[in-house]
């Protein structure tokens, strides 16, 4: 049994033993970022399971895709050097038919359906289960002590430079709300209005922007929410809602819910009304969804902390 790092162990089951074939790169790096997100949250006898399926699995190849598997972790901070990784991993499986045993080229009576993932990948303990969206947090910065001491910023400015990132999340959002009854799309300032300008052209709505006090130029109603130190302000303009529209609130990230709260006071205050909020991030350690009980609240990913 050749001796390599758990971390590793499950970066090469990700790539290798989902058997999906090197030719699926988009779907293969995907499965890496969930496996490297939910690692620490895995149980010791799931994580012991892991790596004996993968001896048992990669065999003579075992080495060079441990090296392999460590330099994809290492350039994980640099997409075109991961992209090169998992290339690079791809050919070996290829070499060592890790890849191919299912396929129709190889048996000719294989099935030319999708083929099996393992039974312990396929089939996780219920405790495992993540997100069909987890995968996106693999976008996100973390910038730690902003904007004070003690925060953990989620940047999603590095989501909005990746066009894949960028283009899952949106998608992700426009699936949710396809088929349910809204005229209007409503973003909150700032981010907001990227990911409201964007699901309002996938959802073929008009899109209105809540901004802070002073920015709009027509005559406008206006809300008060609270912040920590004091309070802050948002506005719509007086005729941005017509009476029973039914509208999105759209926001990159819930967390107390105050600005949610307001925007939704505002729609309210027009005569519209509030058809759900939705959100790329929600900060589950934070009573957010709570403090907006009542309210339709959808996420795509969350964070247990403040």
């Amino acid at each position: 049994m050749f001796n390599i790092g758990m971390s590793e162990m499950l970066i090469i089951a990700a790539i290798a033993l989902v058997v999906m074939g090197p030719k699926n790169m988009p779907q293969l790096a995907r499965t890496l970022g969930q496996a490297l997100v939910k690692f620490k949250r895995m149980s010791n006898d799931f994580k012991q399971t892991l790596h004996e399926e993968m001896n048992n699995h990669l065999g003579e190849n075992g080495k060079e895709l441990s090296k392999l598997a460590k330099d994809v972790r290492t350039n994980l901070g640099n997409p075109k050097d991961l992209a090169q990784m998992l290339e690079t991993t791809a050919q070996v499986l290829d070499k060592s038919g890790l890849d191919s045993p299912n396929t129709a080229e190889n048996s000719p009576t294989a099935s030319t359906g999708p083929e099996p993932m393992p039974p312990f990948l396929s089939n996780p303990q219920p405790q495992f289960a993540m997100s069909k969206y987890e995968h996106l947090k693999t976008y996100i910065r973390n910038v730690p002590d902003f904007p004070k001491p003690g925060i953990q910023f989620k940047d999603v400015t590095t989501l909005f430079q990746s066009p894949q990132g960028m283009k899952e999340a949106m998608d992700a959002l426009a699936a949710i709300y396809k088929d349910k009854e809204i005229d209007k799309v409503a973003g909150i300032e700032s981010r907001g209005f990227v990911l409201g300008a964007a699901l309002a052209d996938r959802l073929g709505k008009g899109l209105v922007l809540v901004r802070k006090k002073g920015k709009l130029p027509y005559k406008t109603i206006r809300q008060s929410y609270a912040l920590e130190y004091g309070t802050d302000e948002l506005e719509v303009h007086i005729d941005a809602f017509a009476k029973g529209d039914r509208v999105l609130l759209v926001d990159d990230l819930l967390a107390t819910g105050g600005t949610f709260g307001a925007a939704a006071k505002l729609v309210e205050a027009c005569g519209a009304k509030v058809a759900s909020m939705g959100c790329i991030i929600e900060l589950t350690g934070l009573p957010g969804r709570k403090n907006l009980a009542g309210y339709d609240l959808q996420s795509l990913i969350t964070y247990d902390e403040a």
